[in-house]
């Protein structure tokens, strides 16, 4: 059989590998091969590394480690072998990956074209290897029961869609945020059950869109968020059922949507809303048990 190498591409189709053998035969089965034009998805029960996927640079369409089955990749603990990827241009969905701990094998990879999705790995401990990435649509971290931080987001300083951060019980704070100064849409953080701190967020002034905190229940202030001065969107603040006011917003000035602030069990003020001067939509503050006024919006 002659040599044929595929260092200008291959697989235009894509591939899927779905055992150890798939992987560890790929450089014998398609030599010279760096740049898959199609699709990759890693999915098997039995594979346990990627090492022989370790002269892969580039992927031309999207990156698929998981699905949605929770059985999916049960032994693969880390991402070694994709320490030369540099360059996803479709998505990077990571997912129920049960054994997956970390994914610093990442740290190469610059650019992620489409969206960044790493959802329900239970062992994953850190986002650490993301550093230097770039990503062109939105951004969701949710139900990875074992993800304490977010330590390894701290490349970005703007992002340019949506984030969503949601269903991550372990985690306490949003450290690893702390460069992010602007997002040209909403973020949503929600139903993360061990929150306890919104710092990470310091840095944020600006979001495009809304911004939604809702279901976090150890929740106690919306400190971290000081230095927000526009939400372009809708602001809605509910279901948080140890937040006592809103300290954190002072800096807060205007609201380009609606102002929702229901059902957290012990809030007891509005305190907090001090610079707040413009609200664009309408306002609902209902069924806060404990809020006996509506003093900390005389401004508007």
């Amino acid at each position: 059989m002659p040599f044929v190498a595929f260092s200008q591409g291959c697989l235009y189709e894509g591939i899927t590998f779905s055992t150890q053998d798939q992987i560890d035969n790929f450089q014998t089965n398609y030599p010279g091969c760096v740049f898959i034009v199609g699709d990759v998805t890693i999915n098997g029960e039995d594979i346990s590394n990627l090492n022989g996927l370790n002269v892969l640079t580039k992927i031309g369409g999207d990156l698929f480690i998981g699905q949605n089955n929770p059985l999916t990749n049960p032994l693969l603990v880390d991402l070694t072998g994709l320490e030369n990827l540099s360059d996803v241009q479709g998505s990077l969905s990571i997912g129920s990956n049960q054994a997956l701990t970390g994914l610093n094998s990442l740290s190469s990879l610059t650019n992620i074209g489409g969206f960044l999705k790493i959802f329900n790995n239970p062992a994953l401990q850190q986002l650490t290897g993301l550093e230097n990435v770039n990503i062109g649509a939105y951004l969701a971290i949710s139900d990875n029961d074992a993800l304490e931080n977010l330590n390894g987001l701290n490349g970005i300083t703007s992002f340019n869609s949506d984030i969503f951060i949601e269903k991550n019980d372990a985690l306490q704070d949003l450290s690893g945020l702390n460069n992010l100064a602007w997002i040209n849409g909403s973020l949503k953080i929600n139903y993360n059950t061990g929150l306890m701190s919104l710092n990470g967020l310091n840095s944020l002034g600006t979001i495009m869109s809304g911004l939604r905190i809702s279901l976090n229940y150890l929740l106690e202030s919306l400190e971290g968020l000081e230095n927000i001065t526009t939400i372009n969107g809708s602001l809605t603040v509910e279901h948080n059922d140890m937040l006592i006011n809103l300290y954190g917003l002072e800096n807060l000035n205007s609201i380009g949507g609606d102002f929702t602030v229901f059902q957290n069990d012990v809030l007891e003020s509005l305190e907090g809303l001090d610079a707040l001067a413009a609200i664009g939509g309408g306002i609902l503050i209902s069924s806060n048990p404990e809020l006996g006024n509506l003093e900390g919006l005389e401004n508007l």
